[in-house]
């Protein structure tokens, strides 16, 4: 009878955990980075109807990365990432841009730019 029991039981239990676990609504999946040569337009173009605050700062760090300036646009998206009034989609591509201004970030600082060095350590200190 246990026997019985136990064989319903461990045929039931995985079963419920799959569907349980297959019935999660949101996509847990991170956002992939944007590739280098893409951040400036699509970064552009998302906040191209925003309160002119936000739009200057996204122009800024757009510009900033287009000139391979990495470490003032790092603080460029730092500043931009802290404002409250962003929407969801505006959200997500930072976090994209940020994923690749991160990489760009450490290549430079692996490289032996200073400056790229201190941001990086700074950012640590701040984590």
């Amino acid at each position: 009878m246990k026997e019985k029991y136990f064989r319903l039981f461990s045929g039931i239990l995985p079963a419920a955990l799959m569907i349980v676990s297959g019935c999660s609504k949101g996509n847990s999946a991170a956002p992939a980075p944007l590739s280098a040569d893409k951040v400036p337009a699509v970064v552009n173009q998302t906040f191209n109807q925003s309160p002119d605050a936000n739009k200057q700062l996204a122009s800024g760090y757009a510009s900033d990365f287009q000139n391979q300036d990495i470490v003032a646009a790092f603080n460029d998206l730092q500043k931009l990432r802290h404002q409250t009034d962003l929407t969801p989609e505006q959200k997500t591509v930072l976090a994209r841009a940020m994923m690749t201004t991160m990489t760009e970030l450490r290549t430079a600082a692996t490289a032996g730019n200073p400056a790229a060095q201190k941001a990086m350590r700074q950012y640590m200190a701040s984590r």
